[in-house]
């Protein structure tokens, strides 16, 4: 039976079931005591963390897991600063969660009052876009629009921050604003629209005609959840992939087609066509500087702000991943004669990968007496202990650098970063989160020594 009256928190907290979220991170305080009662008290279930950046990384690793949003919060003053290095490296790599600030009451603004600050302020340049709820009526309103574009590509944070006074008050619950109770926005992979159809059959003729194709899928093929499209069109067509960060895995690294970052420069060399899916060319793609030399380069990504313009592209195509791979798989189907396997190209990538491997492999096997333990053959020890199914999260800069062309990623969302944010001491939250996003798989959290000093959970 629904209630007549109900609390900010609860009408927060109402919405948030609505949208299906499950987990609630953060650390309890004073200001936020209502808040955490209505969601809770949703079914919601609270993972208490001991750190309020923890607890950001953990919401960020949930979302990036389940490809849902995370939710996390903090109590007002310190509890919502010490959120702000999570939720920049969540800004930064592009992972969508709800920041919930509590706060002073309103009634004493600018008047000194204990834990006094102002999130929205503060997080204006690190979010989507952050508000301050100054009328609890309005708190449905917010939290469904916050829910709602979360999710719009590219996805990224969005702060509320709630006033102790505002998420205490009760009132009726159909004086809620703006709010159609029982709605709920599509998922990421629902979201998005069509590639222009002419732009996509220039691309099929392209790829057809290129004598050295290779495709290189990025951060838009995971949120767009299509890894079953990619992974078709690559066998259908017969065209080596690189899958890059998270959509790492997108095509399994053990299948034939695939290699990895450590091949990169050889393989790119020498083809004569990418095409770029859900890619971000920013700095841990050189800027496109790897494009830059290619005789064509094609960019197929979701936003049209993630369109490079300073990269020289034949085609550029703003639409949804995965309706974009349907609309290249279909065309193919219809005319599959013109499909001719490149097969010298293939026997050429193949090589350049087993090389590489079995470099890898015999320089690992050569420090297997060396004392202290090398790092090099460490790295191969966790690789071939792992499960194909594990998550793997890294939280050291030179740890990671042995351990990252050793892994053979088999789908897409299994390695977790700080990203372009290049933090340290995220590992634990984020192997939290990873765990409540894939229960009872494996999570491996790779920490150095200085993510050990510097870890919030410490």
């Amino acid at each position: 039976m629904e209630k007549e009256f109900i609390t900010g928190g609860e009408a927060v907290g109402q919405v948030l079931k609505e949208e299906g979220v499950k987990y609630l991170f953060g650390i309890a305080g004073g200001h936020v005591f209502p808040l955490i009662t209505g969601i809770v008290g949703q079914g919601i279930r609270m993972i208490h963390m001991r750190h309020e950046q923890a607890g950001v990384y953990a919401a960020d690793a949930y979302a990036r897991s389940s490809r849902d949003v995370g939710v996390c919060f903090g109590t007002a003053g310190p509890g919502m600063t010490n959120m702000l290095s999570g939720v920049t490296q969540a800004y930064i790599c592009r992972s969508p969660i709800l920041c919930l600030f509590g706060q002073h009451l309103t009634s004493e603004d600018r008047r000194e009052p204990i834990q006094e600050a102002y999130g929205t302020e503060i997080t204006r340049s690190i979010t989507k876009w952050s508000a301050r709820a100054v009328d609890q009526r309005m708190l449905s309103f917010l939290t469904k629009k916050a829910m709602r574009e979360i999710r719009i590509y590219p996805p990224g944070p969005i702060a509320l921050e709630i006033p102790l006074n505002i998420v205490a008050r009760r009132d009726k619950a159909a004086s809620q604003r703006a709010f159609t109770p029982n709605s709920k926005f599509p998922s990421f992979e629902a979201m998005g629209a069509a590639g222009n159809p002419t732009a996509v059959e220039k691309v099929v003729e392209m790829i057809l005609a290129a004598e050295r194709p290779v495709i290189v899928a990025g951060e838009g093929v995971h949120w767009a959840n299509a890894s079953r499209e990619l992974q078709e069109l690559v066998n259908l067509i017969q065209v080596p992939v690189l899958t890059r960060r998270i959509a790492r895995g997108a095509v399994p690294e053990t299948d034939p087609l695939a290699f990895s970052s450590r091949t990169r420069d050889g393989v790119l060399r020498n083809t004569d066509l990418a095409v770029a899916i859900g890619l971000r060319i920013g700095y841990l793609e050189g800027y496109g500087r790897w494009a830059r030399k290619l005789p064509k380069f094609v960019q197929i990504n979701e936003s049209d702000a993630e369109i490079k313009n300073d990269v020289p592209t034949d085609i550029a195509i703003v639409g949804n991943p995965r309706i974009v791979l349907q609309q290249l798989i279909k065309i193919i189907k219809q005319n599959p004669e013109r499909v001719k396997v490149k097969t010298e190209w293939i026997r050429s990538v193949q090589a350049i990968k087993e090389e590489a491997q079995e470099k890898s492999r015999q320089e690992a096997e050569s420090f297997k007496a060396h004392t202290p333990i090398h790092p090099a053959y460490l790295a191969q020890e966790i690789v071939d202990f792992l499960d194909n199914s594990a998550t793997i999260v890294y939280d050291a800069f030179t740890g990671t650098y042995y351990l990252t062309d050793r892994i053979r990623s088999t789908f897409s969302g299994k390695i977790l970063d700080a990203g372009e944010h290049a933090g340290v001491g995220h590992g634990i939250g984020m192997g939290i989160g990873a765990q409540l996003g894939r229960p009872g798989k494996q999570v491996f959290v790779m920490m150095g020594d200085g993510g050990m000093g510097r870890s919030p959970l410490r």
